[in-house]
């Protein structure tokens, strides 16, 4: 395996086998209330509620 298929596999999103569009557009649209939020409140860094924003939809 090459670097590049290497930093390919790392990067790809792990998602379960049933995933869908709708699961994609439902956690891109938390991450978007998340980074909403924070800017409102004008403390804070948006990057947790982002990133975990799957684990939360799951």
């Amino acid at each position: 395996m090459t670097t590049l298929e290497q930093i390919s596999a790392l990067t790809q999103p792990h998602h379960p086998d049933d995933w869908t569009e709708l699961d994609t557009a439902a956690v891109d649209t938390a991450r978007v209330l998340a980074a909403d939020a924070v800017q409102k409140v004008g403390n804070g860094h948006p990057g947790t509620a982002m990133s975990l924003a799957p684990l939360a939809y799951t």
